[in-house]
């Protein structure tokens, strides 16, 4: 037997786009709770191996290695806002085509992965301001139930939908 309606799971960042979809005006006033052990390891994970060092001279394998040794003392300062962020390595790199060196920062991998996980909370809020799904359906076109098109996820607006199924075509495009 098969389920008709699939279980809707939501994540955090998840809730948070729609609430700033729905509520454009209201104002955000603690967000350090979504950035957790699970999402910084999540973006340590996806900082190539190669990268470089920063003023710590620690790779991305000896982050990983030593990740419960410094991120629960990263987290409490983020979470009780005494971060701050470490030195950064600078390095000359040349210009194409010219002899001029341009300087770059090289952040610690620590750094790195909190800097991620902080961009993945603030995009959730922010892209609801600069981007709109719209969906293009033909008349005889009707999304399924389960497609996540609640009334309340939409917030009544037809401009606005979640990702639905069948032959639709979504189309991003920049508000006005």
């Amino acid at each position: 037997m098969q389920r008709e309606e699939l279980p809707v799971m939501r994540t955090g960042l998840e809730r948070i786009a729609v609430k700033a979809r729905c509520e454009p005006k209201l104002r955000f006033t603690s967000l350090a709770h979504h950035i957790a052990k699970e999402r910084i390891w999540m973006n340590l994970s996806q900082i190539p191996a190669k990268s470089a060092a920063g003023v710590d001279g620690q790779t991305v394998t000896e982050g990983k290695e030593s990740f419960e040794e410094w991120v629960a003392v990263m987290l409490q300062s983020v979470h009780r806002q005494g971060y701050r962020a470490p030195e950064i390595r600078r390095v000359y790199i040349p210009k194409p085509g010219k002899q001029e060196m341009r300087p770059l920062g090289v952040p610690t991998v620590a750094d790195r992965a909190l800097q991620r996980s902080a961009s993945q909370v603030l995009s959730a809020i922010y892209e609801q301001d600069f981007f709109v799904l719209l969906v293009r359906r033909t008349s005889r076109q009707r999304s399924p139930p389960s497609a996540g098109n609640s009334p309340r996820e939409d917030c009544g607006r037809k401009d606005r939908v979640g990702v639905g199924g069948g032959s639709q075509e979504f189309l991003w495009k920049l508000k006005p």
